[in-house]
């Protein structure tokens, strides 16, 4: 196992060819952290990353790693734009309540889930 970290910083574009041509070349384990995208896309077929303190792993190159993420991004993002339209709706009902209450509604809770929808719509809004 071969374990190096940015293994081309400095290196010039010839240097970078033949170490980039070795490590495709090397048919064990190879352990590597880089910032260097194009170097990462060429050479590895496993993409190791650590978010919100957990190691996840993903079989596959560097551009099949960020159209993953992507789709992901994509479905959080319209789940996120479903959640408010559904809080948007339930904000215009209980506007509607609080604007011309009826004998049977408690003002009271109305005014406090008015607040409550306000909040977790702000906060998915931050999350776009």
């Amino acid at each position: 196992m071969l374990i190096l970290d940015e293994p081309t910083n400095y290196m010039d574009i010839n240097s970078l060819e033949v170490v980039e041509n070795a490590f495709k070349e090397y048919d064990r384990t190879l352990l590597f952290v880089s910032h260097d995208r194009r170097f990462v896309e060429s050479v590895a077929e496993q993409i190791m990353t650590i978010e919100n303190h957990k190691i996840n792993m993903f079989n596959g190159n560097y551009k099949e790693y960020i159209e993953s993420k992507n789709k992901c991004l994509n479905n959080e993002k319209e789940e996120i734009k479903k959640q408010i339209l559904v809080l948007q709706n339930r904000l215009s009902e209980v506007i509607g309540r609080l604007s011309m209450p009826s004998k049977k509604d408690d003002v009271a809770l109305l005014d406090k889930e008015y607040h409550e929808v306000i909040a977790k719509l702000k906060q998915l809004k931050t999350n776009l």
